[in-house]
């Protein structure tokens, strides 16, 4: 400034016309509004770095939404994850985004390791059209027709325990056996018994046949229904010699264990990595019956979630009756 000031009393004393001083005028002109620019500058950057820093500060994180963490009275709450700590900048935010990261990745182990990953799997029918074996022959029909739907046929589609035609019991006890040919988490099993039908049972599961059975329900829980969707498709004189009984199965995969010895049956299977719940075979066996007849059954249908990687065969088509109804066995089974 004081240069200015002097340089302009010069310009008031100088003769006029004089070159050299009009070019030191210019000169001292152009460093001053170099300065001035300078300065602005400086200015203008500091306020840009302080709104930044406080923007930061108090606005919502990138990557959690408002619906994630809410702002009351300075405490941030981390709804998702169940935190509550007192605000600490960035920081805070920092430890909310690594433990969502790490409920995600944790899901992901899961979903690899065939469990299921947060929402509950579709329910389908895992037995339709597989291979059975059975105690004995039976006197009516294979064994395999349990599997199937048709149950037009008294004496055809239907397997029974008997000796003769007038269903004298074969000695022992008896059971039905279905190879899924997948390890799948059943979910429920139905049962589709002719009159002659048994008091006592448990339906028993395994992965592979170097393990024991393992009893996954009994017939203290079994639920007898009258609406079941294949029954209904039959006369009504037919239809009343059907028992229908339903059984739930207890999911426990949500806290299972990927087993740490390989299952030889699935072991050239890249990615299948069933838990110690998981089944391959689900037996029905026979410990005591309800009537004079040997025990004899229409149907054995289980149901449940196949693990991702571990079929054996491919999934078997499914009837129009569980995809129209969005649940196995239609809707909400009527006890009798």
């Amino acid at each position: 400034l004081v240069k200015n000031m002097a340089s302009s009393t010069r310009r008031r004393h100088a003769p006029n016309g004089d070159p050299s001083q009009q070019e030191e005028d210019d000169t001292s002109k152009g460093h001053s509004l170099s300065r001035q620019k300078t300065i602005l500058f400086v200015a203008f950057a500091a306020c840009v770095v302080v709104s930044t820093m406080y923007f930061l500060k108090s606005s919502t994180p990138i990557g959690i939404g408002t619906d994630e963490v809410t702002l009351i009275n300075n405490t941030e709450v981390v709804q998702q994850i169940g935190v509550e700590a007192k605000s600490s900048g960035v920081e805070s935010i920092r430890n909310a985004q690594k433990s969502l990261a790490e409920m995600s990745a944790d899901n992901v182990k899961e979903s690899a390791n065939g469990k299921p990953s947060g929402t509950k799997p579709k329910e389908v029918l895992l037995s339709q059209g597989r291979s059975v074996q059975a105690s004995v022959p039976g006197n009516l029909a294979h064994p395999n027709v349990v599997t199937s739907e048709k149950i037009d046929d008294w004496l055809k589609d239907r397997w029974q325990a008997a000796q003769d035609m007038s269903g004298t019991p074969i000695t022992g006890t008896h059971w039905l056996e279905v190879d899924l040919e997948m390890a799948a988490h059943v979910s429920r099993v139905v049962i589709d018994w002719e009159v002659a039908r048994a008091s006592k049972f448990r339906i028993e599961g395994r992965l592979s046949r170097d393990e024991e059975w393992s009893e996954i329900a009994n017939s203290g829980t079994a639920q007898t229904v009258t609406d079941d969707p294949v029954v209904a498709k039959v006369p009504k004189d037919q239809a009343s010699k059907h028992v229908v009984q339903v059984l739930q199965v207890t999911d426990a995969s949500s806290t299972a264990v990927v087993r740490k010895t390989p299952v030889p049956e699935f072991k050239d299977l890249k990615g299948c990595e069933p838990d110690v719940t998981a089944v391959r075979y689900i037996r029905l066996q026979v410990t005591e019956l309800a009537t004079q007849w040997g025990v004899s059954v229409w149907r054995l249908q289980v149901f449940g979630a196949p693990l991702d990687n571990c079929l054996i065969r491919p999934m078997p088509p499914q009837p129009s009756w569980l995809s129209a109804s969005g649940a196995a066995g239609g809707a909400a089974p009527k006890a009798r």
